[in-house]
């Protein structure tokens, strides 16, 4: 393997030259051509069987690719030789994996493969979020040194680090000083220190971002210049403080139960059962105003007492309190926060730009006091939504709360929510949303969102639903005038420049009496682009399309706004002059934005102000244009699915986790993936993932290529389902066996599931998975580590074989940094046993990775294997920085310091394809935007890349649906010429002006939405509208089927042509007719059974329409006997049938032997015939005897009759032949094996008689042995016997027989052989044949006749040419007889042995004789000429050769031939 490569690869690099940097191929015949799909499906056949030699042959023919490829990297810096040495490997391992079965091309799966190769070797990996450490940077003091999280929980010197080890609330401590809750003095947390009332205040504010302050000049007990004023101040706003008797008591520790009802307060957990207090010795002595609250945080799991005690009068240590608040809430998300798709446990969101659209939250989700708008779109919690914070503005859309939602203040609420669940006094809900119904359950609410239904609970007072009072206990509903804001606006800033145009903010203003509140929503510019104008909206944090009012000089543009993000956060509207203002609303939030000087009808708000798709025309490199991309459910792509771009990532339906799988010692193991089964729909899809079927060709589990193209590399992995407890909480589980097909090497992988919701919905879920080899990889040191010198080390356990799979390197210094080294420049994997860390400053852009003195660790992790790590020590080198603790107070804030593509050029000379690409409007549209508002994403990115740079000019424009298109040219010159004064002329002006003169092209390639592109549509689906499918009635035989197509009169008004059951001729107007919107097919032409009617349409896909015309049977049938005995026949007819019954006749038996119609078996066999009628069968050379008789028809069910034909007297027996000679033959069977035979002759019989006779004879005895008669042409057997045609050989009929054929391995000894043929009807033939002399008779291998000449030797040299494989042939000129003699052959004097079939000589070791031709295998060498001695000879005589093989023999150069002396 490794020797071929060697050679392949030294030859490759000798036919390439390089020319500064570039490769060039040498010439047209440097490489071999491309195999046709038939040799390539040849090959890979004939590879399955294990044939090397295919296997070489596969690689050979696709180098061309891997040189291709190769060349889209020549810029990388890495030598041409060594992408296409890594490349060749790439190449290696498709061909050794690929099976036909994938579904795919060899070349697309191969470029798969050598393209990763080649990626792995230069791509840089990207940084993963790494776990928290110890030694991770909290902050930095004045002098720049940076705090650790080891240097507050302590050091040896102050033994923090010891009492955390011994207190029980350490990791709830942990979590509250990641969160910033928490923070020390001095460098101690001191967790076992009491928290006053004044410090935990402070630590609720961090909790929920507080802000807003209330006024303490109620309370006497906190002075104006106390650190914790604005604490307390927060506090009581928040309504978690409310003190006693005018003070607050801020420095006195907080008691349990204080405690308990603060954090009730703060998360809404106020009303809990006080039964549930009873299971504690000391539930009698808490408070009666703390009870309810102490309840719900028992009953939630939040506090479980200690020895059986709740201990409420006890002050709280800071550590239990920090317990119980993490316990609460154990993610915190700020702005700069970057959440998973699914947070377990409960989240609080501290900030207004956090992200929180597609995420799963499996607890409560908090919007915290400190967030004034949030965006809850696409949100699923299992718990509540608690609304602390929202009042400027909450969207919702498509958001779920398992436990519903809950507001604890002012909400302005936009989108739509089905229920709100209000329990702050004085809340109000406002806003441009829908709110399906509020319950208040809180004094003085109001609500003012149209249509929303208001319930006051009972107690409840000062409810209202508009202008309504709702009383406690009654529901009201907010009638349609209420309104939930007004217009305003704030100031805001202007900006130009190019061709687009900023604009400035006004003021905001009071309308009907309503307050509104001046915002910035958005900025808004006036961009222009080749694809339109627009005005281009980008929404602030907090605000979104979804849940904003747009006018435009006054108008209100909602049917001509869209989006250009999936969110919304930024939106586009057309125009077609310069507008001058637009407002904008967002609850009670409004901005005025001025644009400049109004034109009338600036925004264009008609049909199509751009055509629905552009065409334009580029080379393409031959293996992109027929590449097929896949999207996760493995459908293959061809449109795009959206014309927005993402910003943030899509939240899975279904998340799943999978740990990964560490292979056992025999490479054996099981891979687990995860997903939820809490909710009912969860369980209800995961249960209804269709079990494994060992004979299903598609399952709902398949294995994908861990890529961006999704390739399907196993439509059927074994696997099975169940639960399991995870985390405390039930989750569902596949498990898949590996060692399945293309699942046997270790590495990463997704896995495609498919299944079904409650509604027989179908979804997929991508999991990914990881399996990992059993041996942990090691390193060691291969010199003494010094700084600014370059370090080896030898690995061991990483074989890998084909691709690096180094993912990411860390190293960490004796300072206790930890930073991610970059590929190449810091580090280098040469082999699967030397790894180097760079250090040399010297080398280009080279850097010193070891400066410090003292020990660093290296840390690799890689694709398919486990993390490992090794230490080393520098004995020489900078002294590591010192890094000093921070002094802190005691309750300071938790943050702050003391100070402040590929892509390739579309041309490779003949592996380039001119392409007609298919843009999207408004795909291209929204890309154009994006890019003028400096927002481009890299989808948006790619779009343009083909739009601006990859593609010629504008080749075409069209709607869908359109026959013809419109110039691209004439469109363009439109647009931008002769606008006057307009930013835009419109597609249905252009319509109205011009007329249609192009035709589709024959194939295109869409754009899709990520800049890939999709599958090849031809003419008949590029661009044309979706065909309507029919309903089918009155398809039954003898009907007309009637098909009727739903608002079908365009689609059936434009049929161009109708084609039936496959017939390439346009059906007959005679036999159909289309009437509005339904054709009826006549009857005349249909079948019974599936039928096909192919319906072109003009600007519509072509459809085949695919019905069952069913069958209507006769009834009430019998079958009738009469036997003619004379005849020897019976005439069978089917009573009451008028030809239909045997018209669908299956088959006809008698007994259990099948009897077949005329001409099937012999002439004296039973066989039938069908009356012209169809109303009867006749049975001819029935043999006496009694028998029942079985019709089998189609629809029917059978039909059977007993009759008996009697024995009619004939005489005894028919006149028999004489043997009258033989002769010694050779046959040979279908493998080419030859066979010496005696050939006898008959007289006496005319030759119609003879071969009456000969079909007759039942055996042969040649004396005792009894021979049986062959019937199979494919092998011989002596204990046979074989009648043969002599007229055959003159192209007369193979049945003709008029000989007989004994094989001569029966007449071994000399003596006298009685032959005898038995024929029934015909008396016994006798031969007597004498053998003597030798003991073995002649055995020849051609017949010799009178007068032939003797055997001669050839004299001529041959001719010499290559075989259709890798064999050779020599053709003699008149040496049939001399090769067909028992010859020896020997090639560079190796003997080889004859063979019967030429499918047997690839392998090398045998040679084939056919007439002047003898073929075998001759050894050549792929580049390099081979010469070999060839000697034939027939024991008498001996004839040499010399034979000399081109080194491009495989490629179809011809070898020659010489006479060797």
């Amino acid at each position: 393997m490794f020797q071929f490569l060697r050679q392949l690869w030294h030859r490759l690099c000798a036919r390439l030259r390089f020319c500064g940097g570039v490769q060039y191929l040498a010439g047209t015949a440097s490489l071999p051509s491309p195999l046709s799909p038939a040799e390539e499906k040849a090959l890979l056949a004939r590879m399955a069987a294990g044939e090397a030699d295919a296997r070489d042959a596969l690689i050979l023919h696709n180098l061309r690719l891997v040189v291709y490829l190769a060349k889209k990297y020549e810029n990388s810096g890495v030598p041409a030789e060594d992408l296409i040495s890594i490349g060749t490997i790439g190449l290696i391992k498709a061909v050794n994996t690929f099976t036909p079965e994938r579904s795919i091309k060899l070349a697309t799966y191969a470029s798969r493969c050598i393209g990763n190769e080649i990626l792995m070797y230069l791509r840089k990996t990207s940084n993963r979020r790494q776990e928290a450490s110890l030694d991770e940077p909290l902050n930095v003091d004045g002098d720049g040194n940076e705090l650790l999280l080891s240097d507050i929980l302590g050091s040896d010197e102050n033994m923090v680090g010891q009492q955390l080890e011994q207190d029980a609330e350490r990791a709830g401590l942990r979590r509250a000083v990641d969160n910033g809750l928490l923070n020390g003095a001095n460098g101690r947390i001191d967790g076992a220190g009491l928290l006053t009332r004044a410090q935990m205040a402070a630590i609720i504010n961090r909790a929920f971002a507080a802000k807003k302050t209330a006024d303490l000049s109620g309370y006497n007990d906190v002075s104006a210049d106390a650190w914790y004023r604005s604490d307390l101040a927060a506090a009581v706003a928040m309504g978690t403080f409310q003190g006693a008797n005018g003070q607050l008591n801020p420095e006195r520790p907080i008691t349990r139960e204080e405690a308990f009802t603060v954090l009730a307060r703060a998360f809404a957990h106020e009303s809990g059962s006080t039964a549930s207090l009873n299971v504690f010795s000391d539930s009698a002595s808490v408070s009666s105003w703390a009870a309810d609250s102490a309840a719900a945080l028992v009953e939630n799991g939040y506090v479980n007492g200690a020895n059986g005690a709740l201990n409420p009068k006890s002050n709280i240590t800071r550590a239990e309190f920090a317990k119980i608040i993490s316990d609460m809430a154990s993610t915190y998300a700020d702005a700069s926060a970057s959440l998973p798709e699914t947070v377990d446990g409960s989240l609080i969101v501290r900030d207004n730009s956090v992200s929180l659209a597609g995420k799963t939250i499996n607890g409560d989700l908090i919007i915290a006091d400190g967030v004034s708008q949030i965006d809850l779109s696409n949100v699923t919690v299992t718990g509540r939504i608690l609304l602390r914070g929202g009042e400027s503005g909450v969207n919702f859309a498509n958001t779920k709360a398992g436990k519903g939602i809950a507001a604890n203040t002012d909400i302005a609420v936009s989108g739509t929510v089905d229920s709100i669940t209000v329990i702050a006094d004085g809340a109000k809900i406002s806003g441009s949303g829908k709110v399906g119904a509020v319950q208040a359950h809180a004094n003085n609410v109001s609500v003012s969102t149209t249509g929303t239904k208001v319930s006051a609970a009972a107690g409840v007072f000062g409810v209202k639903a508009g202008s309504k009072a709702v009383d406690a206990g009654k529901t009201e509903t907010v009638s349609t005038s209420t309104s939930g804001g007004a217009s305003g606006g704030s100031s805001g800033g202007s900006s130009s420049g190019g061709s687009s145009s900023g604009g400035s903010s006004s003021g905001g203003s009071t309308s009907g009496g309503s307050q509104v509140t001046q915002a910035a929503i958005a900025d808004a510019k006036v961009v222009t682009t080749d694809t339109g104008a627009y005005l281009a909206l980008s929404f602030k944090d907090g605000f979104t399309l979804g849940g904003t009012t747009v006018t435009v000089d006054g108008a209100d543009v909602k049917n001509a706004v869209s989006k250009v993000t999936d969110d919304g956060a930024v939106a586009k509207i057309p125009l077609v002059a310069q507008p001058g203002s637009v407002t904008l609303t967002s609850g009670a939030k409004t901005q005025t934005i001025s644009l400049g000087t109004a034109a009338e009808g600036a925004v264009y708000t008609g049909e199509d102000y751009l055509p629905d798709y552009f065409i334009k025309h580029g080379p393409l490199d031959l293996w992109d244009y027929y590449l097929t991309n896949y999207d996760n459910a493995g459908n293959v792509r061809v449109l795009p699915s959206k014309t927005t771009f993402g910003t943030s990532a899509v939240r899975s339906e279904h998340p799943s986790y999978s740990e990964p799988l560490v292979l056992n010692e025999n490479g054996e193991g099981s891979v687990v993936v995860m997903f939820n089964y809490t909710s009912e729909a969860d369980k209800a899809w995961f249960d209804n993932i269709a079990s494994y079927d060992a004979s299903s060709s598609e399952s709902a589990v398949q294995l994908v290529a861990y890529d961006q193209y999704k390739n399907t590399w196993n439509r059927n992995l074994n696997f099975t389902k169940g639960t399991a407890e995870h985390n405390g909480s039930t989750v569902a589980t596949l498990t898949i066996p590996f060692n399945q097909d293309n699942f046997r090497s270790n590495g990463r992988y997704y896995v495609r599931v498919t299944s079904t919701d409650g509604n027989n919905v179908k979804s997929t879920a991508l999991a990914s998975i990881h399996v990992q080899n059993y041996a942990t990889p090691e390193l060691r040191v291969k010199e003494t580590p010094q700084s600014g010198v370059n370090l080896h080390f030898a690995v061991s356990n990483l074989v890998y074989g084909i691709v690096d799979p180094i993912e990411k390197v860390t190293l960490t210094d004796p300072t206790g940094a930890t930073k991610t080294l970059e590929k190449i420049k810091d580090y280098y994997l040469i082999s699967q046993d030397l790894f180097v860390l760079y250090n040399d400053v010297s080398a280009t852009d080279g850097r010193n990775n070891l400066p410090y003195k003292g020990e660093y660790t290296l840390t690799i992790e890689a694709n398919g294997f486990k993390k490992f790590s090794k230490s080393f020590t520098v004995a020489e080198g900078e002294q590591p920085a010192k890094q000093n603790a921070i002094t802190y107070d005691a309750i300071s804030r938790a943050t702050g310091s003391t100070s402040g593509g590929s892509s390739s050029d579309g041309s490779s000379g003949g592996y380039a394809i001119s392409t007609d690409f298919l843009f999207d409007s408004d795909l291209v549209a929204n890309a154009n935007v994006l890019d003028k508002l400096n927002k481009s994403t890299a989808d948006s990115t790619a779009v343009l890349e083909y739009w601006k740079y990859n593609a010629s000019t504008l080749d075409s424009v069209f709607n869908k649906g359109d026959v013809k298109y419109f110039s691209g040219t004439d469109y363009t010159d439109y647009v931008s010429t002769d606008r006057n004064g307009k930013l835009w002329k419109s597609y249905a002006d252009f319509q109205s002006s011009h007329e249609a003169s192009v035709f589709p092209p024959h194939a295109t390639k869409a754009i899709l939405e990520d800049g890939l592109l999709g599958d090849i549509q031809d003419s008949t689906a590029s661009g044309k509208l979706d065909y309507i499918a029919p309903a089918v009635s009155e398809n039954k035989q003898g009907e007309d089927v009637v098909l009727t197509f739903a608002n079908g009169e365009d689609y059936l008004g434009k049929v161009s042509a109708l084609y039936l059951n496959g017939d390439w001729r346009e059906l007959g107007e005679e036999y159909y007719s289309i009437d509005g919107n339904t054709i009826t097919l006549k009857k005349d032409l249909l079948h019974v059974g599936e039928n096909a009617l192919k319906i072109e349409s003009a600007g519509y896909k072509p459809q085949t329409v695919k019905f069952t015309y069913s069958k209507v049977n006769e009834e009430k049938l019998s079958l009738l006997a009469k036997v003619d005995q004379d005849a020897q026949t019976v005439t069978l007819t089917v009573n009451g049938s008028e030809g239909d019954f045997l018209k669908n006749l299956k088959s006809v038996k008698l007994g259990d032997d099948t009897v077949y119609s005329k001409g099937v078996e012999g002439s004296d066999a039973v066989y039938y015939e069908i009356a012209e009628d169809n109303k009867s069968l006749i049975l001819h050379n029935v043999k006496p005897g009694s028998y029942q008789l079985t019709l089998s028809a189609e629809y029917y069910e059978n039909l059977m009759a007993e009759f008996t034909m009697e024995k009619v007297d004939t005489p005894d027996t028919k006149t028999a032949p004489e043997i009258s000679s033989y002769e010694q033959k050779s046959i040979s069977d279908f493998y080419g094996t030859q066979y010496p035979v005696y050939r006898f002759s008959f007289n006496g019989l005319n030759a119609t008689d003879l071969k009456e006779y000969l079909n007759a004879v039942t055996s042969v005895k040649v004396n005792d042995t009894t021979l049986t008669k062959n019937i199979s042409s494919f092998s011989f057997d002596e204990k046979e016997f074989r009648l043969y045609s002599t007229g055959s050989e003159n192209g007369g009929a193979v049945r003709d027989y008029d000989r007989l054929d004994l094989f001569a391995s029966l007449f071994k000894q000399p003596g006298t052989y009685t032959i005898t043929l038995t024929a029934p009807d015909y008396a016994d033939v006798s031969y007597e044949l004498t053998v003597s002399g030798s003991t073995d008779p002649t055995e020849p291998t051609t017949p010799t006749e009178p007068g032939e000449s003797e055997v001669k030797v050839p004299t001529e040299l041959p001719t010499i040419t290559k075989g259709s494989n890798v064999y050779c042939t020599l053709t003699f000129s008149n040496a049939e007889k001399w090769l067909a003699q028992n010859l020896t052959v020997t090639v560079n004097d190796v003997a080889y042995d004859k063979t019967g079939s030429i499918y047997n000589l690839d392998n090398g070791g045998a040679y084939y004789i056919e007439e002047n031709n003898i073929s075998l295998k001759i050894p050549y060498e792929m580049f390099d000429t081979k010469t070999s001695m060839l000697v034939i000879s027939d024991g008498t005589s001996t004839i040499n050769f010399t034979v000399t093989m081109p080194g491009s023999f495989i490629l179809g150069a011809e070898p020659t031939i010489a006479f060797t002396k």
